[in-house]
């Protein structure tokens, strides 16, 4: 991919395509878990002051 267009212009547009990939797919399961009743605003605000590494433990 890099070998094709390396440019400053193809490497922003990659980061775009990659960047607007993985939110979509957090954005989905994020709603399946608020959809399936594991993640509601009570757990989100107890997240809300953890540390990443705190959370992961769990």
């Amino acid at each position: 991919m890099f070998a094709y267009d390396s440019s400053e212009e193809g490497l922003k547009d990659l980061q775009h395509v990659l960047t607007t990939h993985y939110r979509d797919l957090a954005d989905k399961a994020l709603n399946e878990l608020w959809d399936s009743g594991q993640l509601d605003q009570s757990r989100l605000s107890e997240l809300r002051g953890m540390h990443i590494r705190d959370i992961l433990k769990n």
